[in-house]
């Protein structure tokens, strides 16, 4: 984070290799930290290395670490921002798309979406904590709801009202 905050990106390979070594001699377990994989991944796209961000969370799956929704944000971020003069303004790119349904399939942001006996949705967003994420979760949610309601558009249980939610 002082690398990113000092805007003095080409430390953070430095830094890694420091963490590494250090996680090679004393296996503290501190290199396994999700907070820390979050803030390698806003390093390498602040440092305008996002594919350095993709590595890592392959890495990560590969490996079966647990990931939370902060690691997720933070990929999303990278990702939004390496892809989006192929996607244009205010659409996720594919890759996105792919790394939302995994982390939804994980359950990282729990499970936003209330609906009442009224047949009113609620979708609590505010867990997507950084713009790209609440882009692609917003994009992500709408597909959903378009694909819920033309499914039970007849039906008794079709959806009255939806809300998102943005902010706490």
């Amino acid at each position: 984070a002082a690398c990113r905050a000092a805007d003095r990106h080409d430390l953070v390979i430095q830094v890694l290799s420091a963490i590494a070594r250090r996680g090679a001699i004393e296996d503290e377990g501190w290199v396994a930290s999700d907070c820390l994989h979050a803030e390698l991944m806003r390093s390498f796209s602040a440092a305008g290395q996002p594919r350095r961000a993709l590595r890592l969370y392959a890495q990560l799956l590969r490996a079966s670490v647990p990931t939370t929704s902060h690691m997720y944000n933070s990929l999303l971020s990278a990702v939004c921002k390496e892809f989006r003069a192929e996607t244009g303004l205010g659409k996720p790119p594919p890759l996105a798309w792919d790394i939302m349904a995994q982390g939804m399939a994980t359950g990282v942001w729990g499970q936003p979406t209330k609906v009442s006996s009224a047949g009113e949705a609620c979708i609590d967003l505010s867990a997507y904590a950084t713009p790209a994420s609440l882009m692609v979760a917003t994009h992500y949610w709408l597909r959903h709801l378009s694909r819920t309601l033309r499914a039970h558009s007849a039906g008794s249980d079709a959806l009255s009202e939806v809300l998102l939610i943005a902010s706490p």
